[in-house]
């Protein structure tokens, strides 16, 4: 009876929550991906068993989620600053930098969106 309170207990601890088993499960994919690949970069291969190690170690969702807010505050940054030096560029007039500008504000907008789709799918996996 000790022995099985002490395996459900352990076991409850190491239950960090859905996001990490989707991180994890995400990781774990990745890693058969690099194995299963006709190029075997071994670099590569070690790169996502240790990711892999540590989110089974440390995964924790609220610091997961933490990062999400973090990343969504960096990306919107760079949207703003996107759009800063977009409506500059329309002021100059200058047709490269018109152009340079507008791809600029279209990856962040897509980095920003991205970020958005993450949090929304994390809490959905909180549901």
């Amino acid at each position: 009876m000790t022995k099985f309170l002490i395996m459900a207990c352990s076991a409850y601890m190491c239950y960090a929550g859905a996001i990490c088993d989707f991180k994890i499960k995400s990781a774990q994919e990745g890693l058969e991906a690099f194995q299963a690949s006709p190029k075997k970069d071994i670099q590569k291969i070690q790169k996502a068993k240790e990711e892999l190690e540590s989110l089974r170690k440390n995964c924790k969702d609220g610091e997961i989620l933490q990062e999400v807010e973090e990343n969504i505050k960096a990306t919107k940054a760079r949207l703003d600053l996107a759009n800063h030096k977009l409506k500059e560029a329309y002021q100059s007039q200058d047709n490269h930098q018109i152009f340079q500008a507008k791809l600029q504000y279209k990856i962040a907008e897509s980095e920003y969106i991205s970020a958005k789709q993450e949090q929304l799918r994390f809490r959905d996996l909180l549901k």
